[in-house]
């Protein structure tokens, strides 16, 4: 009775023996370095100046308040994600951008473009007439406050394809936080 299970010990070690790779203990295996915890959040506050008469119709100049996110993809490349409403009135919108980012250390100049969508709050157009694909393009510079804390200054261009083309450019300023880790990086061996 033992033999047989003997045997099967032994044809499921080789077998297991036969699949191995081959390994080569001299070669250094390949690493990667990549970020503990690249997203971060926080809020924004800014100023954009009406570029049409149609929208300086409704006002020159307007307060933009904002939730930015980003996710920093590699060293150079961030995405992120702004949601915005300028004020006065209901003018409501979003952007997804992608940035590109220069320099070590604590300063990080940027440019980038988003694409979104914007509602601008025109009184005496039709519903759907308010609303309109975004097209943003920025520069800016990410200063780093703390570990967990870090400032966005940027310059944004903003037009809106809706009935009247509204263009808008200004200034905001965002705070944003994250993990202490959000810099730190780390090898990963790759496979």
């Amino acid at each position: 009775m033992r033999l047989p299970s003997i045997l099967t010990v032994a044809f499921a070690c080789s077998f297991g023996l036969a699949r191995a790779e081959n390994l080569n203990l001299n070669e250094t295996a390949e690493t990667t370095m990549v970020a503990i915890s690249p997203y971060c959040l926080g809020l924004g506050i800014g100023a954009m100046a009406a570029v049409n008469p149609e929208l300086q119709s409704n006002s020159d100049m307007f307060l933009k308040l904002s939730v930015a996110q980003a996710f920093r993809v590699q060293d150079n490349f961030e995405l992120g994600m702004d949601l915005d409403w300028w004020l006065p009135g209901i003018n409501l919108g979003g952007t997804v951008n992608v940035d590109y980012l220069m320099g070590k250390g604590g300063f990080h100049p940027f440019v980038g473009m988003g694409v979104g969508m914007q509602y601008l709050d025109h009184p005496t157009y039709k519903f759907g007439d308010n609303f309109g694909i975004q097209g943003t393009a920025h520069v800016g510079l990410y200063i780093e406050i703390m570990d967990e804390m870090q400032m966005r200054i940027r310059v944004p261009f903003n037009l809106v394809a809706n009935k009247d083309m509204d263009r808008a450019a200004g200034l905001d300023i965002a705070l944003l936080f994250s993990s202490p880790h959000r810099n730190t990086r780390v090898k990963k061996l790759k496979y």
